[in-house]
């Protein structure tokens, strides 16, 4: 692993904010979440009818321009660390897709990394269902497939485009 993916990891493993850009026709929105990094994907939960899961999963949406098809299903994403000196930000920038976790095994193993990232406290129920019952949320993934880490102490600008 090079040094700049190892930055990635860590940046991405130690942040806990993911801001994620969606879009509906000519509507656009972003949202901040709270995530956990784990196999190279954000993991977060989020209610199902919020805007930026229902413009993200909407694989109808779509319009012509230019005789290209634009798909709604795309999602923009940003992580930065946060730091009074602009010489010293650093982050990451994003394209992606979101899912739905749908297997059990996996949703259970992430959502028990991020009670542990967020010190949530919760009964011995099942852990999906109390996240369900209590904030109306479900596991979603962002899954990045171009990725660039930026770093201003490297140089000012500095972007590279990497592989996860």
């Amino acid at each position: 692993m090079s040094l700049t993916s190892q930055n990635v990891f860590d940046l991405a493993s130690t942040m806990r904010v993911l801001t994620l850009a969606t879009f509906l026709g000519q509507d656009v929105w972003t949202a901040p979440v709270y995530y956990v990094f784990s196999n190279k994907k954000f993991y977060f939960f989020s209610n199902p009818d919020s805007k930026h899961i229902k413009y993200a999963q909407d694989t109808n949406n779509s319009e012509a321009s230019n005789n290209l098809k634009v798909t709604s299903n795309l999602v923009a994403a940003s992580l930065f660390s946060d730091d009074t000196d602009f010489k010293k930000i650093k982050g990451l920038q994003m394209q992606g897709k979101i899912l739905k976790v749908e297997n059990k095994k996996d949703a259970f193993l992430r959502a028990m990394e991020y009670m542990k990232k967020f010190k949530i406290n919760y009964n011995k129920e099942d852990i999906l269902e109390f996240f369900y019952k209590k904030y109306k949320a479900r596991l979603y993934e962002f899954i990045p497939e171009i990725v660039y880490y930026m770093d201003n102490s490297m140089k000012l600008g500095s972007r590279e485009r990497l592989e996860l």
